[in-house]
């Protein structure tokens, strides 16, 4: 079996109206602690836009002490994660990818398209993360497994979030 054949669940995303709100009541329901809410405003590759781009802004955190991990994004109108007030609603599965690109062309075998990704691409190749969505509607997320040990030192030890690939979050 390789590495391709394992898709293991990185994470359950919930797209919310207020970041704040929600995590108090999932806080409430699964044990474990918050991470720190990371705000995101940078641009991502959209090839699924006319412009190729987005700005892509958040605040999210991660709920960690469960498996999987809850994500909870807020973000504002025109964001991908907007939701209208009052509401939350079920955002993407996350899953560890230890071969991006060849589970992306998975994806892509199975209808998928490439949403958005951040960073666009390093030699080419899916690096970070890469969003995919059927045009059914369900999105699916591919996280480089590689950065795994960064995030899991974020979550478990609230250290800031520093990535391979120039990210870096408090």
């Amino acid at each position: 079996m390789n590495s391709i054949d394992t898709w293991e669940v990185a994470h359950i995303a919930l797209a919310v109206d207020d970041l704040d709100r929600w995590m108090a009541i999932y806080g409430k329901l699964f044990p474990g602690r918050w991470t720190s809410v990371l705000v995101l405003d940078r641009p991502w590759l959209a090839p699924l836009t006319e412009e190729g781009t987005i700005q892509a802004k958040c605040r999210l955190a991660w709920r960690n002490g469960q498996s999987p991990t809850l994500e909870l994004l807020e973000g504002p109108e025109g964001s991908p994660w907007y939701v209208e007030p009052g509401t939350h609603r079920l955002d993407h599965i996350g899953y560890w990818a230890s071969d991006m690109q060849g589970q992306a062309n998975l994806l892509l075998q199975a209808g998928y398209e490439l949403e958005y990704t951040e960073p666009r691409s390093i030699d080419g190749k899916l690096v970070g993360f890469a969003y995919f969505r059927h045009p059914d509607g369900i999105r699916v997320e591919l996280q480089a497994s590689d950065e795994r040990a960064a995030f899991e030192v974020w979550k478990d030890d609230g250290a800031p979030l520093e990535l391979t690939w120039g990210h870096h979050a408090p």
